[in-house]
């Protein structure tokens, strides 16, 4: 059975969508303009696309840390922490919290990027579901 992933998600980078997919439904029912600052926009593929043009070939990593800076303010540190100890079980720093979901944005841009053909790599998990 597949999990439920976001629209481009292919499970290349994020192996586990259900932290995004609970601070969605969270942040939808406080206010719906939460959750719609938690989906990626045209400005964040443009973002995706200059990064790549200005700085040629990057690591995943480090791909992975820049993007989470631009999606950690749009996250609220209060449902990120109840998503996180919803899906977990654990309980988390509000920062922790926001930055695993900021991850998680971080990793659902690249694996859209890459559908839609903005960005190129190779990851460990394409070959396991080969």
């Amino acid at each position: 059975m597949d999990e439920e992933k976001p629209l481009l998600a292919d499970g290349s980078i994020v192996e586990d969508y259900k932290p995004l997919m609970v601070y969605w439904r969270k942040a939808r029912s406080r206010d719906k303009k939460l959750a719609e600052k938690a989906i990626l926009t045209n400005e964040d593929f443009n973002e995706l696309s200059l990064l790549i043009r200005r700085e040629g070939k990057l690591n995943v990593y480090e791909l992975m840390n820049r993007l989470k800076e631009r999606f950690r303010d749009r996250i609220d540190p209060e449902i990120a922490a109840e998503s996180i100890r919803e899906v977990y079980g654990i309980e988390m720093p509000y920062d922790m919290a926001r930055d695993k979901i900021a991850l998680i944005l971080a990793g659902w841009l690249l694996e859209a990027g890459r559908k839609l053909k903005i960005i190129g790599y190779k990851s460990w998990r394409d070959k396991r579901n080969t």
